[in-house]
């Protein structure tokens, strides 16, 4: 089952000239690579791992990731503080 949009396409293609479909198969054969636009934060990111200073770059947070973070409550701890604990402890 071919689309509406296929179709009209496949009847432009038969009205091409020798020439233009061998450009147009030579475009179809190269792979087309979309490059996002990059940020100011992802061009400092680059610098960094070029100069060497990171090693790597962190994958960015997903929407779950961000939801997980937002939605988080810290647990209420009865006592002293454990820094305080820790002090105590090595003395």
């Amino acid at each position: 089952m071919v689309s509406a949009n296929v179709d009209r396409v496949l009847q432009k293609v038969v009205a091409l000239t020798l020439d233009e479909r061998r450009e147009l198969m030579s475009l179809l054969q190269t792979p087309q690579v979309v490059v996002p636009e990059s940020s100011a934060e992802d061009l400092a990111e680059a610098a960094l791992l070029k100069s060497g200073i990171i090693c790597r770059i962190p994958p960015r947070p997903s929407a779950l990731d961000i939801a997980r973070y937002q939605s988080f409550k810290p647990v209420k701890v009865e006592g002293k503080p454990i820094s305080e604990s820790l002090i105590e402890d090595r003395r």
